[in-house]
């Protein structure tokens, strides 16, 4: 089982509900990988948590007597005011139940959303494509060949056998060279090329766990290619396995998704 399916099928494994065989093939995956070992272990004790604060009611004369003391306080005053008026045994009381309904209600302040943690990838990526496509971009020429991109990140990436670049001739674009860069504090692959005068750039990704199923996708070949737009570019996202791929450039959304399968076919290779 992958990465990306693992990621997918997380929650049911967690609930018990899937079948033995899919729990088996999805505990032996998380033995080899740390990276979803970790995701599911903080999957793991959010659940936890918000299993306790089930457990734990409020007592039933807790809120009526916070309720009337807060009425009885003049109408004019503050909230701030109001709240200055609770002695501190209240002041707890109402913290602890504030507290409560937040677990109740999922921990939405201490757990980042996954469209949260997608956009703030894509915009990333945005980011570092437009500050190379306006200014003088520093990057190294290799022949356009399909692995010489994997000979020149050979030894600067761990994955870099597996970046490999779509023949010339369907991919109707200009290399104009590669690079490293950072991307959310993550070093991987950038190719970039130029297609007509658009300048699209090729990322490729290792150990990074984001959620991108809520973005919206299109379905090409049995493959989910998500779609991300910020102004004038549009990001287009997908999954190797453990390695995420993206396409920026600001050339029309569905060029750009057209070229999405392209790049997946040559890593296939």
């Amino acid at each position: 089982m992958t990465c990306r399916e693992v990621r997918r099928f997380i929650y049911p494994f967690l609930d018990n509900e899937l079948t033995a065989s899919e729990t088996l093939e999805i505990q032996e995956h998380l033995e080899r990988c740390p990276l979803c070992r970790a995701k599911c272990e903080v999957e793991r004790k959010i659940r936890a948590l918000s299993r306790k604060g089930r457990e734990e009611e409020a007592p039933p004369h807790l809120w009526p007597a916070i309720l009337g003391r807060l009425q009885a306080a003049p109408e004019r005053l503050s909230l701030r005011r109001r709240w200055a008026l609770l002695t501190p045994t209240w002041r707890l009381a109402a913290a602890l139940v504030a507290a409560l309904l937040l677990v109740l209600a999922g921990l939405p302040l201490l757990n980042l959303s996954p469209p949260d943690q997608a956009t703030a990838l894509a915009q990333a990526i945005i980011g570092d494509h437009d500050r190379f496509a306006i200014q003088p971009v520093s990057l190294q020429r290799i022949s356009p060949g399909t692995g010489a991109a994997a000979t020149w990140f050979a030894g600067k990436l761990p994955y870099a056998d597996r970046i490999r670049l779509p023949d010339p001739a369907e991919l109707a674009s200009t290399l104009l060279g590669v690079r490293l860069c950072l991307i959310e504090g993550t070093e991987g692959a950038n190719l970039v090329f130029e297609q007509r005068g658009h300048r699209i750039s090729y990322y490729v990704l290792g150990g990074l766990l984001v959620d991108l199923t809520r973005l919206p996708f299109r379905r090409i070949g049995g493959k989910e290619y998500y779609l991300f737009e910020k102004e004038q570019y549009r990001v287009v996202l997908w999954w190797e396995d453990d390695l995420l791929c993206a396409l920026v450039s600001d050339m029309a959304g569905e060029e750009l998704v057209q070229l999405a399968p392209l790049f997946h076919h040559a890593m296939r290779v």
